[in-house]
């Protein structure tokens, strides 16, 4: 199907270095390998050694909830193969230096605790894990957690730092970890290692840019609030341990149901007519002539490599007009989106950004942990880099949107009056489609599983 762009006013993509293939990663000695850390493992790092706090922003975690007789020496098992596996979780980080070392496979073991919790205390506990910041100096930057709710219910939190893992390698994670634990129970089916490597992705990078006209190379994109208290800007001295505000829309059956079919006939994925709803209601308010939105791309899609663990997320400002219709709005951000896809490292910078927008799906009926009932969730970050972030979850038969702000850097009334004109346009959206459900064809999927 077609994809509406305007690509013919788009500079064609600068010439790209092939996809990387397997191999060894650089030079080194045998129990660890230096290698240069890449753009956004450097962009992580600055931030935390400007403001210490943002170590809690940059926690990806999850607790996976199984159910029935848990083999503890199984698990244990493929917790240690995870890492194994995966270079990026062997890593420690010279801050000062800008440089990482990767311990050689079986030169660390995972981090474990095993703790006895009552079945009313898992909520507690992982908002205390939430507080609790890596040290980078050592490895390795992700550790796990058995919580024993039940002797046949536990809780599995697994936990990493975003310089090894992003939302996209924190999903691979879940899935061999699963995989994992099948291949180690008795009679289990051994599975390879990766062949992919983070290592072999940054010198592919690094090849990538090199290939890349100078001028066109991409500065890091910081966070940014506007310019005046229009969206009500207010930094505070003393907001260190401050709690983000949240505030949480479901959407599902008819109005789900609409969504889709309203991105069907505007023949775009459902991601975009929900990111182009969330740049609309930005529009409403007093400085919105240009929205400028942050949103992660996935370097494993740009690079091939679905099944690569590490810091791989480029994240760019998307940046769109007022004054037009929403199918028009949509197509200048399709086309955004497109141009963003295939130029990667080509940013136009992130001036004026205050707000990110991610998307998670959550595939708990797609895991297999050798028969044990399994139920996910992804944790919630006691802190976060810009000072208004969106979570789009996506479920079997429902989203779940999630607004999480600093109060210490937007006025509450301002975010709750975003959030509400943003209800209000996806559920005028989802009544100007008559019809039942509908689905996306797969073939325009592309950027709903690459971006966001």
């Amino acid at each position: 199907p077609h994809i509406p762009t305007h690509a013919a006013t788009k500079p064609a993509a600068p010439p790209v270095a092939a996809a990387p293939q397997a191999g060894p990663l650089g030079a080194g000695g045998p129990d660890r390998r230096g290698l240069e850390a890449n753009a956004a493992q450097r962009a992580i790092l600055a931030r935390e050694k400007a403001d210490p706090a943002l170590r809690l922003a940059h926690l990806e975690s999850v607790s996976i909830e199984l159910t029935g007789a848990l083999n503890r020496e199984v698990l244990q098992a493929s917790m240690k193969r995870l890492l194994d596996s995966h270079d990026a979780l062997r890593a420690s980080f010279d801050v000062e230096a800008g440089r990482m070392e990767i311990a050689a496979v079986g030169a660390c073991e995972p981090e474990i605790r095993w703790v006895d919790a009552a079945a009313d205390l898992p909520a507690a506990w992982v908002e205390a894990e939430m507080r609790r910041p890596f040290d980078l100096a050592r490895v390795s930057p992700v550790r796990f957690a058995v919580l024993a709710l039940a002797p046949w219910r536990h809780s599995v939190v697994m936990t990493a730092h975003a310089a090894v893992c992003d939302g996209w390698s924190l999903d691979v994670m879940i899935e061999e970890l699963a995989r994992g634990y099948r291949a180690a129970e008795p009679g289990g089916v051994p599975e390879r290692r990766a062949d992919m490597q983070f290592g072999r992705y940054v010198e592919w990078q690094r090849e990538r840019a090199q290939a890349q006209p100078a001028e066109t190379a991409a500065p890091v994109c910081e966070p940014k609030l506007p310019t005046g208290d229009a969206f009500g800007a207010q930094v505070r001295a003393g907001a260190t341990g401050a709690q983000l505000e949240r505030i949480a829309l479901t959407v599902e059956g008819r109005e789900l149901g609409g969504l889709k079919e309203a991105s069907l006939a505007w023949r775009c994925s459902l991601f975009n007519t929900i990111f182009a709803a969330f740049h609309a209601a930005l529009h409403r308010h007093p400085d919105g002539a240009h929205v400028s939105v942050m949103t992660p791309f996935a370097g494993q899609s740009a690079a091939n490599m679905p099944h690569l663990v590490g810091a791989c997320a480029d994240v760019r400002p998307i940046i769109t007009t007022a004054g037009t219709s929403f199918p028009e709005l949509l197509a200048e951000l399709q086309d955004e989106l497109v141009s963003a896809l295939e130029q990667q490292q080509d940013s136009s910078g992130g001036d004026g950004c205050f707000a990110f927008v991610h998307t998670k799906r959550l595939k708990a009926a797609q895991l297999d942990f050798g028969g044990l009932g399994v139920q996910y969730q992804f944790n919630l970050k006691a802190d976060q880099v810009f000072p208004l972030k969106v979570d789009v979850l996506e479920f079997d038969e429902k989203l779940v949107i999630e607004f999480a702000y600093k109060p210490w850097q937007m006025v509450p009334s301002t975010a709750k009056k975003i959030f509400s004109d943003y209800a209000d346009i996806l559920r005028t959206i989802a009544a100007s489609v008559e019809g039942g459900q509908a689905d996306i064809p797969e073939a325009v999927r592309v950027l709903e599983i690459s971006v966001g």
